[in-house]
């Protein structure tokens, strides 16, 4: 049976539930519509939370935001829904058939690797953000231990090229959210930028493996590397580059990186984010505008240039190989920052980062979250915010003296 029968016959299943259930009640619950869908040949079906999303989407798309998501019309949202619910459930299928679309962290500090060739493989890349280093809950250790198990997998992999993509908020900016003043623990531009410099050149020699031929960073900007009072991300960029020699680019809002090579490409659109949603690391609108740049941005490229990733960060969400559509898959970063802010609910996200691997025209996906341990220690630890205080002394100073070699450290200390 050709694939577009069988989602031409599972819309018309899922049609079928849906106008049963609404001609029932009007008004029905959106769970209840969820529970008669049945699960996909993947195992999974639709969650009462997906049907929330679609829901509210086909709301924006029909202008009855106003409404009450409990009094609207399910009849309104049926077509919508139906589309986006077998969407997803290509997707899920599809992820199942692909073996190259992994999410193998499915557990905190757990990475099933057993599938995977050691190596060599032609290019690997790491995709990091939302450290949020100047702020008081900046989870160092936590973010150390990710990158050492990252590390570790690099030297099985052994790629010929190395690529970091920094997805911007490596620092944490000023004026981004009320109170955030007592949250920094630096607040000057120039210090947060220099603090910055060095987390790139730290992370950078903690990831790189011995033996690779090539590495590349760059760094997309996000929301809180700019302000009324100056540009972060660009600070974090030139120091990096001027004082440490790290081999970095400054990207602007966007990068379109190349993670495969010069014969296969894989291109993935790499930006910093935007958007919330409490039910996937995307948000709905955030989704529908990638989409629509990538497809912009693949009307004018050749058809073996065409962008069929999204690489992000922004929500602090670990999360891979999410099926926007056949053609285009979110992966989304993890963030470093504990939350203890009571409007975020205070609700944490899993942290991590994303691994790329490319060999023989094929990409490897891999979530990598920090061990559990240390992770767990770290979220609960009374004296982050002093520790913190601590490490940044140091740091401040160890970047002074870097951009001061004339200067020893005891006149520092003075």
């Amino acid at each position: 049976m050709s694939r577009q029968r069988i989602r031409r016959e599972r819309a018309e299943e899922i049609q079928a539930i849906w106008n049963g259930a609404v001609k029932a009640d009007p008004y029905v619950m959106l769970d209840e519509i969820a529970a008669k869908i049945p699960r996909s040949h993947g195992g999974v079906g639709i969650a009462p939370c997906s049907l929330q999303v679609f829901a509210l989407r086909a709301r924006e798309q029909h202008g009855l935001e106003f409404w009450p998501l409990s009094k609207t019309p399910r009849s309104i949202l049926s077509r919508a829904v139906t589309v986006e619910a077998v969407s997803v459930l290509d997707g899920i299928d599809a992820m199942v058939e692909r073996a190259s679309n992994r999410a193998l962290d499915k557990q905190p500090g757990e990475i099933v690797l057993g599938e995977i060739p050691e190596g060599p493989y032609r290019h690997a890349t790491v995709y990091i953000g939302d450290t949020h280093s100047t702020d008081a809950d900046f989870m160092r250790d936590s973010l150390w231990s990710c990158l050492d198990r990252v590390a570790r997998q690099l030297a099985k992999f052994r790629p010929e090229v190395l690529t970091i993509a920094m997805l911007g908020d490596m620092v944490t900016g000023n004026d981004i959210f009320r109170g955030q003043e007592i949250q920094n623990i630096v607040s000057k531009s120039h210090w947060q930028a220099a603090v910055g410099a060095l987390l790139v050149k730290e992370i950078r020699a903690r990831v790189q493996p011995t033996g690779v031929q090539a590495v590349r960073v760059f760094y997309v900007q996000g929301n809180h590397d700019k302000d009324r009072k100056g540009n972060y991300g660009l600070g974090v960029v030139h120091l990096a580059q001027s004082v440490y020699g790290e081999p970095i680019s400054y990207a602007g809002d966007e990068r379109t990186h190349n993670a495969g090579d010069g014969e296969t490409p894989y291109h993935v659109l790499c930006v910093h984010g935007a958007s919330n949603s409490r039910f996937r690391p995307q948000a709905p609108s955030f989704q529908d505008n990638l989409a629509r740049r990538v497809a912009d941005l693949n009307a004018t490229r050749p058809l073996r240039d065409r962008i069929h990733r999204v690489e992000h960060g922004h929500t602090h969400w670990l999360d891979t190989a999410f099926q926007h559509s056949m053609s285009l898959a979110f992966d989304c970063v993890g963030g470093w920052q504990r939350n203890s802010r009571a409007a975020l609910g205070l609700t944490q996200r899993p942290a991590g980062v994303v691994l790329h691997l490319f060999e023989d025209a094929q990409l490897t996906v891999i979530g990598v979250r920090p061990e559990p341990t240390v992770y767990e220690e770290e979220l609960s630890r009374q004296t982050l915010e002093f520790d913190n205080l601590m490490r940044m002394g140091e740091m401040l100073k160890e970047a002074y003296l870097a951009e001061h070699p004339g200067l020893d450290a005891g006149a520092a200390a003075e």
